[in-house]
């Protein structure tokens, strides 16, 4: 049974920055990443390992913790916009407890803004487009 849909975003000329990010990474940690997600489906409540809510004034934002090799993938998302929704909103790794890119929480609180405007219009099922 699935708790949640997982969705991604996607901009306004329906780019989707986490599928592009994705494509960029091995092979072997895309599949440990979409693992991870589908296993976070399932699970009424997220927490460490898997995941963590960030702090401060980011707080509404939430990183997948997934380790591949030696490298730590940190997609960062939030739940929404609607109840059973998780949204993935930036690709991330961490190295030395500091998120790659540097700005990757900046741009997740963007985007989660426009998705709690629009999200027919900025967030899409996950699973569906990658």
């Amino acid at each position: 049974m699935n708790y949640w849909t997982i969705k991604t975003f996607t901009t306004e000329s329906g780019r989707k920055p986490v599928k592009d990010w994705m494509a960029q990474q091995p092979t072997g940690a895309q599949a440990a990443i979409n693992i991870r997600l589908k296993y976070l489906q399932t699970q009424q409540v997220w927490g460490r390992p898997d995941t963590a809510k960030l702090k401060g004034k980011f707080k509404e934002i939430h990183e997948i913790r997934v380790k591949w090799q030696r490298n730590q993938y940190r997609p960062l998302g939030f739940f929404g916009p609607n109840n059973d929704d998780f949204t993935v909103l930036v690709g991330a790794t961490e190295k030395g407890s500091k998120f790659e890119p540097k700005t990757a929480p900046e741009m997740a609180d963007d985007r989660r803004k426009l998705v709690l405007k629009d999200g027919n219009k900025y967030a899409v099922k996950y699973f569906n487009d990658i």
